[in-house]
């Protein structure tokens, strides 16, 4: 076995210990953002300088209390063992990240507090992918959260309005699994939006279209088809375990991300056709 050189070799570590120290001392120790008066740790400057001005700050009054609510001193040792509080503490500190990013008044100093500044992003980013999420950022909102990495929902989200990307992305969020009724919300709102689109899609893929809607209103969604006496009750539905319904959820939520893109392509293939007339006319 031919021998891996030092380069080889660093690149292969992946320890999520060392990682998460690494992320504590970029983010409480060294100092990585500047103002016009002096230099700040990232989380000294959100707390001192930008944590008040923060849209989502919601009753916090400081950066510290934001964090209490979170459990944020405990996070740090549980995120060693127990994924979500991984991500959890990454996304406490990805949103502090892009606070700062965002922010006029402040930079990232020169030569190493700009190159630390930008390695726990890059540290972030590393440990997301290794367990195959990413992180998303909603410049309209300030609000970066932890997600699936799903390609197909990323290319539906680029071809719709913010609310339903928005909404499209959210649903891969780590903490929705699960929590039946926040995919519901979901679903509900991306089935209103496809809804005006629906016989352009019975026009594409009838199949589709019908399996979407008949899931929609016969499975809790948008009717009440669990309750005996209601003109909508289903018995097969009444019957299955959460772990069932959340199953077919999940499903829909991948038959309306492909009915997305098929309504897209109705567009691009318009397109490619009057390509082939001008590069190819008759």
């Amino acid at each position: 076995m031919p021998r891996k050189n030092i380069f080889e070799m660093v690149a292969e570590v992946f320890d999520v210990s060392i990682e998460l120290d690494r992320m504590r001392r970029l983010f409480e120790t060294l100092s990585t953002v500047s103002t016009y008066h002096r230099m700040y740790t990232l989380r000294g400057y959100i707390q001192k300088e930008a944590f008040s001005k923060w849209c989502n700050r919601g009753r916090c009054v400081d950066l510290n209390d934001f964090l209490a609510l979170l459990n944020y001193d405990s996070l740090w040792s549980n995120a060693r063992t127990n994924v979500e509080d991984l991500f959890t503490l990454i996304e406490i500190i990805y949103n502090c990240w892009y606070i700062a990013d965002r922010k006029e008044n402040a930079s990232h100093g020169s030569g190493n507090s700009v190159r630390d500044f930008r390695l726990l992003k890059k540290i972030m980013d590393d440990c997301l992918a290794r367990y195959n999420y990413k992180a998303e950022y909603f410049w309209d909102m300030e609000q970066l959260v932890v997600i699936e990495d799903k390609p197909e929902a990323t290319a539906v989200a680029e071809v719709v309005d913010n609310e339903t990307g928005y909404n499209v992305l959210r649903y891969n969020h780590y903490m929705l699994k699960g929590d039946i009724q926040a995919k519901k919300s979901i679903l509900l709102a991306l089935g209103t939006n496809l809804e005006p689109k629906r016989n352009q899609l019975q026009t594409i893929d009838k199949d589709l279209s019908d399996g979407i809607f008949y899931i929609l209103n016969n499975l809790s969604l948008r009717h009440n088809n669990i309750c005996e006496g209601d003109k909508n009750y289903r018995q097969a539905v009444a019957d299955m375990d959460a772990g069932t319904l959340e199953n077919w959820y999940d499903e829909l939520y991948q038959m309306i991300l492909l009915a997305y893109l098929q309504l897209d392509q109705v567009d691009r293939n318009t397109r490619v056709k009057a390509l082939k007339q001008a590069v190819s006319p008759r």
